[in-house]
C-alpha cells in the first residue's frame, strides 16, 4: 500500500491524529502519513548480539561509574540511556553534552564497541511542554516506585508528571526531538551511528525504557499511597485505541528517524503495563496487542527487537516474550540491578549463589532464544568469569537471522 502524506504549513501544529485514522503515522520533518512503516526500504544494519553494559541515566551517576568494560573483550557494546529533558531544555533548544560524552566513551579503549541506545520520556519528558506555547495534556500521579518489593519501607514515592501520548502536540514534538537526536549522532559521530545496532522504542514511558504508564491503584508506599490512575487517565480520556493509534505514530517516527536500525520495544509488566479496568483481560493483553501492531507494521524488514527487562531466573520468562521468539521475532533481555530487592533475595550472601544465579540468568536467556543481554557494570565487575562464559555461550548461538 503506497502511503499518503499530508504536507502541513512550518509553524502550523498537527491539530487531528486520534480521529483522523488509527492508521495514522507521525513522520519526520511534520508530515502524517496513512499507509505502514515498511513503505521505508533500508538495509537494516546489524543487530545486537552478546553482552552490552548499561550506562546510568541520571548524569551525575554516570561519571561515577567505572570505564573499565571499554577495555573489556567480554563485552559486545554499551547501552546508553538519557533522558529527554536534559537533552532538549528548552523549545527547539537541544542541550546534547551528556550524549556526545557517552558517545565518545565508547570510542575509547582497545576497540570501539557497539552501541544500544533509548531515550526516556514519561516522566523526563520536558516541562515546556506544558506551558501554553507547545499545549501538552498531561497527567500528574504519585507513584510507588519498586512497588512489587515486599517490604513497605523499600517502596519510593514520587509525583510524577507525564504526558497523554495521543496528544498531537505531544507526538509533534517526540517526533522532532527525534529526528534532532539521530541527525545530531550522525553528523557528530558518524563512526559511532554505524556501529548502533539497535535503538529503543520509547515515549509512552514511566520513569523507565519500558513501555508503560502508571497504572497503580491505591498502592502503599513508604511515605504515600499511589493514585487511582484509572481515575486520572479516564479524566483524559484514556482509551486502548488511543494507546494504539500513538503507538503506530511512534513507531513511524522511529522508523523514519532510524531508518536503518533496529527497534527495541522493551516490556517488564507483562499485563499491568497499562490500566486495567474491571479486571478485564484486554485491558490485560494491551502490552501483547503493541507487540502485534509492531510485528505487522515491520513485517519482512526483521527491524522490530522485543525485549525482557529485570529478568530474574526465580520468575522466568515473561510469556509474551516467550511467544514473540517462538513466532522468529528477534529477543534480548536485561538483568536486574545486583542491588535490587530481588537480587539480595537469591543472592544473600554467599559467592556460590550469587555465581548460579547469574549462571542460571545467562543459561535461561539463551534457552529462551535471546540474542543478546544487557547487564550494569557492577555484575560485569564482580563476575567476571561468568562474563567470560557468557560471551562464548552467545557466540556458539545460531547466527540471527
Amino acid at each position: 500500500m503506497k502511503a499518503a502524506v499530508l504536507y502541513f504549513p512550518a509553524g502550523r501544529r498537527m491539530r487531528k491524529i486520534i480521529g483522523i485514522s488509527t492508521r495514522a503515522l507521525l513522520l519526520g520533518g511534520g508530515l502524517i502519513a496513512f499507509g505502514n512503516t515498511r513503505a521505508v526500504c533500508a538495509a537494516v544494519d546489524p543487530k545486537p548480539s552478546g553482552i552490552y553494559v548499561a550506562t546510568h541515566s541520571d548524569p551525575d551517576k554516570l561519571l561515577a561509574e567505572s570505564t573499565f568494560f571499554l577495555d573489556n573483550a567480554d563485552v559486545e557494546g554499551a547501552f546508553i540511556r538519557l533522558r529527554w529533558n536534559e537533552l532538549e531544555p528548552g523549545n527547539g533548544s537541544f542541550l546534547w553534552t551528556s550524549l556526545d560524552e557517552q558517545l565518545a566513551r565508547t570510542k575509547k579503549g582497545r576497540t570501539g564497541k557497539k552501541v544500544s541506545i533509548g531515550v526516556i520520556a514519561g516522566q523526563f519528558t520536558p516541562s515546556w511542554l506544558y506551558t501554553s506555547t507547545a499545549s501538552v495534556k498531561s497527567v500528574e500521579l504519585k507513584v510507588v516506585l519498586h512497588e512489587t518489593n515486599p517490604t513497605v519501607a523499600s517502596r519510593t514515592c514520587v509525583t510524577m508528571t507525564v504526558p497523554v501520548p495521543w496528544d498531537p502536540n505531544y507526538l509533534y514534538y517526540w517526533d522532532r526531538f527525534l529526528h534532532a537526536f539521530s541527525k545530531h549522532i550522525q553528523d557528530k559521530f558518524p563512526i559511532v551511528y554505524e556501529r548502533i545496532t539497535v535503538v529503543k522504542i520509547t515515549g509512552i514511558n514511566r520513569e523507565s525504557l519500558e513501555i508503560r504508564l502508571p497504572q497503580q491503584v491505591g498502592i502503599q508506599g513508604k511515605d504515600c499511597t499511589s493514585s487511582d490512575a484509572n481515575e486520572k487517565w479516564l479524566a483524559a480520556g484514556y482509551k486502548r485505541a488511543h494507546i494504539a493509534a500513538a503507538w503506530k505514530a511512534i513507531l513511524g517516527s522511529f522508523a523514519h528517524s532510524f531508518p536503518t536500525k533496529s527497534l527495541s520495544m522493551a516490556v517488564i509488566d507483562e499485563d499491568t503495563a497499562f490500566p486495567v479496568f474491571n479486571d478485564d483481560p484486554i485491558d490485560k493483553a494491551l502490552t501483547q496487542r503493541l507487540i502485534e501492531i509492531g510485528t505487522q507494521q515491520f513485517r519482512g524488514t526483521g527491524r522490530f527487537i522485543v525485549q525482557s527487562n529485570a529478568v530474574m531466573p526465580r520468575y522466568g520468562t515473561p510469556a509474551i516474550v516467550k511467544a514473540a521468539a517462538n513466532s522468529g521475532i528477534y529477543t534480548g533481555y536485561q538483568l536486574r540491578l545486583l542491588t535490587s530487592n530481588d537480587f539480595v533475595h537469591d543472592c544473600p550472601s554467599s559467592s556460590l549463589a550469587c555465581t548460579s544465579w547469574v549462571n542460571a540468568t545467562v543459561n535461561n536467556v539463551l534457552s529462551q532464544g535471546g540474542k543478546f543481554l544487557e547487564v550494569y557494570p557492577d555484575t560485569v565487575e564482580k563476575f567476571p568469569d561468568q562474563m567470560t562464559t557468557g560471551k562464548a555461550l552467545f557466540n556458539a548461538a545460531p547466527a540471527a537471522p
